[in-house]
């Protein structure tokens, strides 16, 4: 079986290596692209007792599974993807016939297996060496739930002299607060609202405060997210990337039908109201707002 599977993928392995049933299967989830194959073997050293694909170029956006005989491997969730990043990216349970995982970000990658008795977990080694902490720190979770951290680190590139948490996981109406010691900052509001909403219609250079009258972020919208900060002196302000289209409320990656009906559906009180929806910045959720999606579609905007 294992020299009939190395034939037909046409993998090349050297003498020292020992070859095993599972390979690593990847490619661009597009029309036309070209998938590869590299084989898993028997590890050493530091990966003694593991299988092991080392060193795999992926490009931006790669999805992978892990095939064994007629088995398939994926990510163990309702998503149409399994998101791998340097968040987390280590003792991640494989599913037979999961979803597929996706890295975005490109680079080389090292594949780990470790085969239990009653499952399969798999580390992704080659992601950047987490820089230094900022003392700065995202804090974020839901009321009455377990919340979590993310340290700022230095930022590069585009981010170059701000601190960046980049590809954070929220849930919808995940509340959020920037940390440094026993320093809060939030957003500061003088309207009757207890939250302070961050949506599509803005989410760059918003000001962070801190003393009394400050409330919590909240994020409407689940999704995956990137903080930057910008400190100068005591002010400090913050972009959030991440969001949908402006105008797609059903976050299906386009605008139409379906995004006018959910904003007529919250004019009716059918569903919550989304505060993205209020299009035309006029503090309310009205037909405007509907013109505003219709002429959207119309690409009169």
């Amino acid at each position: 079986m294992t020299c009939l599977l190395v034939m037909f993928l046409g993998l090349q392995v050297t003498a020292t290596e020992t070859l095993t049933d599972y390979v690593l299967v990847y490619g661009l989830n597009e029309e036309g692209a070209e998938w590869h194959s590299v084989a898993f073997v028997a590890g050493e050293g530091e990966y003694d007792g593991k299988l092991v694909a080392e060193n795999v170029e992926f490009v931006a956006n790669t999805e992978f599974k892990v095939n064994c005989g007629e088995t398939w491997f994926g990510g163990a969730t309702d998503d149409s993807f399994y998101l791998i990043h340097s968040g987390w990216c280590t003792n991640i349970t494989l599913s037979s016939d999961g979803s597929n995982f996706h890295i975005n970000e490109a680079g080389t990658y090292t594949f780990v297996l470790a085969l239990g008795e009653d499952a399969i977990a798999m580390d992704v080694v080659g992601f950047n060496t987490p820089q230094p902490e900022s003392g700065y720190v995202l804090h974020y979770g839901k009321q009455g739930g377990e919340w979590q951290d993310k340290a700022f680190v230095a930022g590069e590139g585009d981010y170059e002299g701000k601190l960046v948490a980049a590809d954070v996981v929220f849930q919808p109406y995940t509340e959020f607060g920037v940390m440094c010691g026993d320093t809060w900052y939030g957003g500061m509001t003088s309207s009757s609202e207890s939250k302070y909403w961050i949506h599509a219609t803005w989410c760059t250079d918003i000001p962070l405060s801190t003393g009394e009258g400050v409330n919590n972020f909240i994020i409407y919208e689940g999704g995956i997210y990137t903080f930057i900060l910008t400190v100068d002196g005591e002010d400090m302000t913050f972009t959030v990337n991440g969001f949908n289209r402006r105008g797609d409320m059903n976050g299906d990656g386009q605008v139409d039908i379906a995004d006018v009906n959910a904003i007529i559906n919250m004019m009716l009180g059918k569903v919550l109201v989304n505060p993205a929806a209020d299009l035309t910045n006029d503090s309310q959720v009205d037909i405007s707002d509907v013109n505003y999606v219709i002429n959207i579609m119309l690409g009169n905007m």
